[in-house]
């Protein structure tokens, strides 16, 4: 006999028996993760036009001096250089702002905080152009972990840990969601809660972080991100509340 009556349209997809569906995460908080660094592009609380954190940013087309973390670290992300600065950017992904870099010498980068595997990067990305080997992000100390962009699959990037794990086609000129499992032999690349590809990215952790750089200077990459979580290993049900949080956050449907 039946119980009760269920009206309306269901939509979404299941992966491994765990429900992604957009509203899945409805009142998901990502510090519920106890991340290790959380750079929110999209919070104009956290952004300063300098390094020192004095200036707000208020208004699109000004630089990013700083980020401050919300994972409640203090693991915040800045330069001093003017040069280097950013640019904040609105209506970019879902109505909401975004860190644009022109791949020249735009960088953020924090102090050191060493992170050993297994964790996870999520990242919220548009490749403005791709140039290979540019780097989209790399540890902020010598031998950590590092995404670069790659032409080979086109417009793809690879995870490297001490070994090089490449993904499949990313694309320019579109904001995706790109996760990062950094796990030795097990490691992994989805993007947009796709078929992951699976392989062994090395075994090296993170030592800080710089964004849209590599930790020596140059080879800067042409590239928007409107966030960057980097977690602890994930559960089933916690990447399905990860991705709920996006696809709610975004107006993705993932």
């Amino acid at each position: 006999m039946p119980v009760g009556t269920i009206t309306g349209r269901v939509t979404g997809r299941v992966t491994g028996g765990i429900s992604s569906f957009g509203n899945a995460a409805a009142s998901f908080d990502p510090l519920s993760l106890s991340p290790h660094a959380w750079y929110d592009f999209t919070d104009l609380t956290t952004l300063f036009q300098d390094s020192l954190k004095t200036t707000p940013v208020t208004a699109t087309g000004q630089p990013i001096g700083a980020v401050v973390d919300k994972s409640g670290n203090s693991r915040d992300a800045n330069t001093t250089v003017t040069a280097a600065k950013p640019i904040y950017t609105t209506g970019e992904v879902g109505g909401l702002s975004a860190a644009i870099a022109d791949g020249i010498d735009d960088y953020l980068q924090s102090t050191g905080w060493p992170i050993s595997q297994p964790y996870e990067e999520w990242v919220v990305l548009k490749q403005v152009s791709v140039t290979n080997g540019s780097y989209i992000s790399d540890s902020a100390a010598f031998g950590g972990s590092s995404l670069r962009q790659k032409t080979f699959p086109a417009d793809s990037i690879d995870a490297n840990s001490g070994l090089i794990l490449n993904s499949n086609t990313f694309g320019t000129g579109v904001y995706k969601l790109l996760r990062i499992v950094r796990n030795g032999a097990s490691s992994s690349i989805t993007i947009n809660n796709g078929t992951p590809v699976v392989g062994n990215m090395g075994t090296a952790g993170i030592n800080g972080m710089i964004l849209f750089s590599r930790y020596t200077g140059g080879t800067n990459s042409n590239t928007a991100r409107a966030e960057t979580l980097v977690v602890p290993a994930l559960s089933a049900q916690q990447e399905a509340d990860m991705v709920g949080y996006f696809n709610k956050k975004y107006g993705w449907a993932l």
